[in-house]
């Protein structure tokens, strides 16, 4: 069964950063699911998280891929 969450332990190690960077960069941006103490983050709402803060690059090789 895929999981549709992640605690934010789990968000942390998918999404690459450290607790840190999640707490100051990342959590004030996300919606977040309490299931009692714990905090629970939608794998869907990551997702969105990263699609919405992923930059392009301005210059392309010959290819068209970016350098």
């Amino acid at each position: 069964v895929p999981r549709l969450s992640l605690n934010v332990q789990e968000a942390c190690a998918a999404l690459g950063v450290s607790w840190d960077v999640w707490r100051q960069h990342i959590e004030p941006d996300v919606r977040l699911v309490r299931v009692g103490r714990r905090k629970v983050i939608a794998v869907t709402e990551l997702e969105r998280w990263l699609a919405e803060h992923a930059e392009t690059t301005l210059h392309n090789n010959r290819d068209g891929e970016a350098r």
